[in-house]
């Protein structure tokens, strides 16, 4: 039945008409904005329930973990290289603190797609576990296991105040063997000279490339890199040969002592390598250097 026009109701816009249902299609996948707000649903209360791995507590099991993944591998069997042993982790909080996590054959397949380096998550329950290993990446004395009953979701909102929150230790500090050769050491410096290759091992993890990097204060130090992190630095330079310095961070490194005469070796595959990346602590020493060479002309004027 027709009605006729309807005089405006500008107190009440709506009557006499009936409500329209409008629907949309998302791909949440792919749309971030989409998928922050979703997320921010319950962003609030998943904050407020983080625990600091500094907080960690031996006596809880019901806790989250708000942490950036920045490194992950598979840790190999010595007897047959074939065997995955477990997935191990280095986490970062969003204070820098830092702790070794692992995951076990059993449960491989709930995490591994799910588990990303350089990428933040929230885990929640996973079992804390003594830290017996040797070579110690931060002053925590546990770490990780992530089980059954742990739960791992994507965080978009993690905040830290640097992106690795690097420890680089002074040159002098490895001249003199002063650091300890049981905790993990950060460095940085420019490359000025190669050794020879070292490829004769059957094992890749073996193959070595010995160099020497200098700091601002022309310092140098001896540094040996094992398997995949030497052939990274090597496919760098042959894929850069135009590139004027060669500026390398290697975060959990180790300090050797051979002979008397210390070096910074790379750590199985716990050693991760940085070279003339846009980091703030490369671009910082970078800028130094042209500094200082700026300077030295304006002496020599």
């Amino acid at each position: 039945m027709d009605q006729g026009l309807k005089r405006w109701n500008s107190d009440n816009p709506w009557t006499g008409y009936s409500p329209v249902l409008v629907a949309w299609t998302v791909n949440v996948e792919k749309n971030l904005f989409i998928r922050l707000l979703l997320q921010g649903h319950n962003l609030t209360m998943a904050d407020r329930n983080v625990t600091l791995i500094k907080d960690l507590d031996n006596m809880r099991d019901d806790y989250t973990l708000k942490v950036c993944i920045i490194r992950l591998w598979r840790s190999l069997s010595e007897v047959n290289p074939t065997i995955v042993k477990s997935l191990e982790m280095i986490l970062m909080d969003e204070m820098g603190t830092k702790i070794r996590a692992s995951v076990y054959p059993r449960d491989f397949q709930r995490f591994e797609s799910k588990l990303k380096e350089d990428q933040a998550f929230y885990i929640r329950s996973p079992t804390i576990a003594p830290n017996r290993y040797t070579f110690k990446i931060s002053d925590v004395i546990s770490k990780l296991n992530l089980h059954g009953r742990t739960t791992v979701h994507e965080c978009l909102t993690f905040q830290s105040k640097t992106t690795y929150d690097f420890s680089c230790v002074s040159f002098e500090s490895i001249i003199s063997a002063t650091a300890t050769s049981n905790n993990s050491i950060d460095v940085i410096g420019e490359v000025v000279s190669l050794g020879k290759f070292d490829s004769r091992d059957v094992s890749k993890s073996k193959h070595r490339l010995t160099l020497q990097i200098r700091n601002l204060e022309g310092l140098q130090v001896n540094v040996t890199l094992f398997g995949d992190i030497a052939y990274q630095l090597i496919s760098y330079l042959e894929a850069h040969k135009q590139v004027g310095r060669v500026v390398v961070i290697l975060q959990f490194a180790r300090l050797n002592v051979y002979n008397g005469i210390p070096s910074v070796n790379s750590y199985f595959e716990h050693t991760r390598m940085f070279i003339n990346v846009d980091l703030p602590e490369i671009v910082t020493f970078t800028d130094s250097w042209l500094d200082y060479e700026d300077f030295k002309i304006l002496l020599l004027l």
